[in-house]
This record gives structure tokens, sequence and C-alpha cells, in this order.
């Protein structure tokens, strides 16, 4: 199945926006992100399909996709996103 133009263009914004700061991510944190957001072919995956494509437990998985999103956050810090605890 196509991705819908919507996908295409939040994978685009996405990369655009995280591309510059993959540095400073591990390949493994990269790998959950690209998969969890669709942004190698536009198809997303849940956390649980993620940790099965890379044979990670869905907590390892989901440990890995928090520190990801934490680290692009903080070098991003201009971004109008809402940051937790």
């Amino acid at each position: 199945m196509a991705a819908s133009p919507n996908t295409v263009v939040a994978t685009l914004d996405l990369r655009r926006l995280f591309g510059p700061h993959w540095h400073a991510v591990t390949r493994q944190e990269r790998d959950v992100i690209e998969l969890r957001y669709g942004m190698c072919n536009g198809a997303t995956h849940t956390i649980r399909e993620v940790a099965a494509m890379l044979s990670l437990s869905m907590s390892k998985a989901y440990r890995l996709e928090r520190a990801a999103s934490r680290k692009l956050l903080a070098s991003e810090p201009g971004l109008p996103i809402k940051r937790g605890k």
C-alpha cells in the first residue's frame, strides 16, 4: 500500500528536522525511530512490530525510542513541542 500524501510530508518534515542531529543518537536508537515513524519507506510500525523486527523486547525498544526522542529534542531546543519529565 502506498503512503498517503500526509505521511510523506510528515516523513520529510521529520527527516529535515532531525537529519542534522542523527549524530546525537546510537544506531539502535536511530533504527527504532526510523521504523516507528516511517522515515525509511513511509510505513509506520507499532512498538511491538519494531521490537520484533529488531529482535528486541518491547521494553528495550520503548526505552530506545524514549532515549532517542530525548536526545533529538535536546539537540533542537527551539522546537514548539511540549517536553515531559
